[in-house]
């Protein structure tokens, strides 16, 4: 027999109910009150990719592979990437998505190189660049690496992690820490140490007319050979760099991650960092680089893809198997600038060039109108299961239309909360999965009533049905919304595109009505049987079956001999 309850059923309920508060609080508070809209829906950008040269099967379908891992990566769901033919499509939600563009095109190797010589970018200057130096007005001086390593790396190849000093942005770009900055800068770290020859003529030559300006911050002509000095922007194309032969290569990385910082006692500091993890077989090429550039004032290293410098962290110590890379203390990362820097480091280079032979706007037209369809669709199945549970069930059918409408508030707070968080966009597939949810609530509900009236039907008062019932209902509930979440966990996992925005909405529903039947449905239940209206069986539907005379005396007085 069920113990009578000791929880405060409207404990249950104003958690819910604050926990909808604290959720449209952070909505208006971060300013984002309406969910973001997938492709079908707002429209978007499609790009096309035309590879360059020949290319073989599997070097397209390994590009898709690298391409859709980076939009992923930059946190843009149901975004479609797909081959026709020899092209790759790229299709992404909201139009103008640059970063996106930006990010995704990026075919040349990844390298890491010492800084030969930097000047800031002046498009009608003829300066002719000193060997050896670097300007110290570059922006490395914004950004430093702090190694997660000790100087000595354990016989497992892993360095034991300990802090260190971050230096002051004056003295982190690689350069002397002298406050008043000039033209040549300090003296790099001997290029010999990294190759024994000098830049050429040529490459001289290609550095100062370096005009960043131009060609999209791109180099005329991008050298990719990790043995030749090569010439590069920084990604604000403000400065201009000549850099020595790759001392690592993208080969060379295991995985990077963006994360936020902690301190020695573990305490999150509030700044956006890259996590990057090199491979076994590169950790003495780390340490001795990073060893060399420590002991030479902290000389940066810059991070190379496409011709574009996409950082350039100073050192703080000999590095190890794990880096840490920061933004620095005077231009800490952003999210997102951490989230590209990692992207790029984790997934690398294409494995063949592509140029973007066609960028347009898709519209929304049509998603549109389907919206409406499908949302009239929705509306009008609603009304008639809330006409069917009042004509069933009559009282009750308030349990049931109050219910809905706590799942459909936590549902639409959480799908516009998760559209900021990790870029979650809602299509037609997903406001699918939506409406199929109703299905779902509306039957934990039938599941919980028509048990209330089995336990009525064998003799017991209508508070004590409630107690009783839920107890047997609650293990069909939870079961049938088992099922439904692994069959929506499993499709989201074996799906591509808009099946998978239908899988994730499927799946957040079938969650959030657990939820609400445990701390909404069954709670408001126990309060409102305490009142006439919904105890009495013309009122509620819960009516009790005839049974032969003396039936109820003998369930009662065979519960007394039980108790």
């Amino acid at each position: 027999m069920p113990r009578r309850p000791t929880y405060r059923p409207g404990a249950r309920i104003g958690v819910v109910l604050i926990a909808i508060a604290a959720l449209y609080g952070g909505m208006f508070a971060s300013g984002h009150t309406t969910p973001k809209l997938g492709l079908d829906l707002e429209g978007g950008t499609t790009v096309t990719l035309t590879p360059q040269g020949k290319v073989t099967d599997g070097q397209l379908s390994a590009a898709v592979d690298i391409i859709r891992s980076r939009v992923n990566g930059l946190g843009v769901s149901e975004a479609e990437v797909v081959r026709q033919g020899n092209h790759v499509v790229i299709s992404v939600p909201s139009k103008g998505r640059s970063d996106v563009l930006n990010v995704v095109g990026q075919t040349a190797s990844l390298s890491f190189r010492e800084i030969y010589n930097s000047l800031q970018n002046v498009p009608s200057a003829s300066a002719t660049p000193t060997p050896g130096a670097s300007d110290t007005t570059s922006p490395a001086a914004s950004a430093s690496a702090g190694a997660s390593s000790s100087p000595t790396p354990s016989a497992s190849g892993t360095p034991t992690p300990t802090p260190t000093p971050t230096p002051t942005p004056s003295a982190s770009a690689g350069t002397s820490a002298s406050p008043t900055p000039t033209a040549t800068g300090s003296t790099s770290p001997a290029p010999a140490e990294v190759d024994e020859t000098a830049p050429t003529d040529a490459e001289a030559a290609a550095f100062a007319a370096l005009d960043c300006s131009q060609n999209g911050g791109r180099p005329p002509v991008i050298d990719d050979d990790p043995h030749h000095f090569v010439v590069a922007c920084d990604r604000t194309k403000l400065f201009k760099y000549l850099l020595t032969p790759a001392d690592l290569v993208g080969t060379d990385v295991e995985t990077a991650s963006a994360t936020l910082q902690t301190n020695s006692q573990g305490v999150t500091t509030g700044a956006w960092v890259v996590e990057l993890t090199f491979k076994n077989s590169a950790i003495n090429k780390v340490q001795s680089v990073s060893s060399r550039l420590y002991s030479n004032n902290q000389q940066p290293l810059a991070i190379t893809l496409d011709g574009i410098v996409q950082s350039a962290p100073s050192t703080n110590g000999v590095l190890g198997k794990n880096v840490e890379i920061s933004g620095g203390t005077s231009s800490a990362f952003t999210q997102r600038e951490a989230r590209d820097l990692a992207n790029v480091l984790k997934y690398g280079a294409l494995p063949v060039p592509f140029t973007q032979s066609n960028v347009e706007s898709v519209s929304a037209t049509l998603g549109t109108s389907s919206l409406h369809a499908g949302l009239l669709a929705g509306g009008l199945g609603l009304i008639l299961v809330l006409l069917y549970v009042f004509l069933y069930y009559r009282a009750l059918g308030i349990v049931t239309v109050a219910s809905l409408a706590i799942s459909a508030a936590l549902v639409y707070g959480c799908v516009t909360m998760l559209g900021q968080a990790i870029g979650f966009t809602l299509t037609l597939a997903g406001i699918a999965g939506l409406i199929v949810s109703v299905g779902i609530t509306a039957d934990s509900f039938v599941v919980f009533f028509e048990r209330l009236k089995d336990e009525i039907h064998e003799g017991r008062s209508p508070r004590q049905a409630v107690e009783y019932g839920w107890v047997r209902a609650r293990r069909t509930i939870f079961s049938a919304d088992t099922v439904s979440f692994l069959a929506a966990f499993v499709l989201y996992l074996v799906s591509i595109g808009s099946v998978r925005g239908f899988a994730f909405t499927l799946g957040l529903s079938t969650i959030l009505d657990v939820v609400v039947v445990l701390l909404f449905t069954k709670p408001l239940m126990s309060l409102l049987i305490r009142y006439r209206l919904f105890s009495t069986s013309k009122a509620s539907g819960l009516a009790s079956v005839n049974r032969p005379p003396g039936a109820v005396g003998q369930r009662r007085s065979t519960q007394s001999r039980e108790a």
